[in-house]
């Protein structure tokens, strides 16, 4: 190879790669509601739904059930749902509402709907 063409193919200019199309989403008002066994559901009724997320403008946000306590929500344990109802009847509020949290916790979560392994449940409570 000479020296001439190694200099002319050192000196080519580079293609020029196809502007990239800037594609937003438009994702205003979208949720999505997840159901004890950790999976996405249809229903809207809150008494079947666990964790949300809901997308407004370019912000997705992160929800977890929580009971009057503070604790999130845990329909494995039998022991947790009676308290949960002891607790609402005294404060005369609501048995649940949705919190915000971080992603991470929001995973740990559904990880524990899932797997229905508990030292997920006690990453959440030290996250809230």
């Amino acid at each position: 190879m000479k020296i001439d063409n190694l200099d002319q193919y050192i000196s080519r200019p580079k293609p020029k790669s196809p502007p990239s199309k800037k594609v937003e989403a438009n994702y205003s008002n979208t949720a999505l509601f997840f159901g004890t066994d950790g999976k996405p559901v249809k229903t809207k009724k809150e008494s079947d739904i666990l964790a949300k997320t809901h997308m407004s403008g370019k912000s997705l946000k992160y929800y977890i059930k929580v009971n009057v306590m503070g604790d999130p929500a845990n329909p494995f344990d039998v022991h947790y749902l009676e308290e949960s109802l002891r607790r609402a009847r005294q404060q005369g509020g609501d048995l649940y509402k949705f919190v915000s949290c971080p992603k991470d916790i929001f995973d740990a979560f559904l990880s524990f709907l899932q797997t229905k392994n508990k030292s997920y449940y006690n990453m959440v409570l030290r996250g809230i």
